[in-house]
């Protein structure tokens, strides 16, 4: 009776190709950015700085005080800095 003997050498191929896709994937993925909305409000007037945003697609934004449009929609790209006086 002949008993089959397994190659390690080709369990051992298959670990190192799966350990090298990982790692590839972990090294190649860029860091992330998060979108950075701020603003700040005051008796006369609203900031808005709108940060890191990406241009590949349109971004708008839109300030209401009161159901009111103070800044009605408007398109932007990767950053978006306004002051707005209050009525």
């Amino acid at each position: 009776m002949t008993i089959p003997r397994r190659s390690w050498r080709g369990a051992g191929a298959l670990v190192a190709a799966a350990v090298v896709g990982l790692t590839g994937g972990v090294i190649s993925a860029g860091p992330a950015v998060a979108h950075t909305p701020t603003w700040a409000v005051t008796c006369s007037e609203v900031t808005v700085d709108l940060t890191n945003y990406t241009s590949d697609v349109p971004n708008t934004v839109t300030v209401s005080v009161d159901g009111k449009d103070l800044l009605p929609t408007e398109t932007f790209g990767r950053e978006f800095h306004k002051k707005l006086a209050l009525p």
